[in-house]
């Protein structure tokens, strides 16, 4: 709502060429914070890689469109769960995916 108003209101105040430098300048800022910034912040608080969140948003984009961008980091997270967390031995791609609490499971003492 707020990007209109001021588009519109540098159409009042300085035409047609300010407004499409507002616009321009809004495009190149949100694109850098939700294509560069979020994500690494995103994959920080969730236990990802940044790698696996960038290929994740575009897997699942492919595989079931735009919902897939929006919901990729919970699939990518749900997938992983179901596949690598019940196999002791899956240790290192959860470690490789991004899980700094992986470890090698203890050696056994017979």
């Amino acid at each position: 709502v707020l990007r209109h108003h001021t588009a519109l209101l540098a159409l009042a105040v300085g035409g047609w060429p300010l407004m499409l430098a507002v616009i321009a300048v809004y495009c190149v800022v949100n694109v850098t914070l939700q294509v560069m910034i979020q994500p690494k912040f995103v994959s920080d608080a969730v236990d990802l890689s940044l790698t696996l969140s960038f290929f994740s948003v575009i897997f699942w984009t492919f595989v079931i469109g735009p919902l897939g961008a929006i919901l990729s980091i919970p699939l990518t997270l749900l997938v992983r769960a179901l596949v690598l967390e019940g196999d002791p031995q899956a240790w290192w791609l959860r470690w490789l995916s991004g899980d700094g609490h992986a470890r090698p499971p203890a050696p056994r003492i017979s």
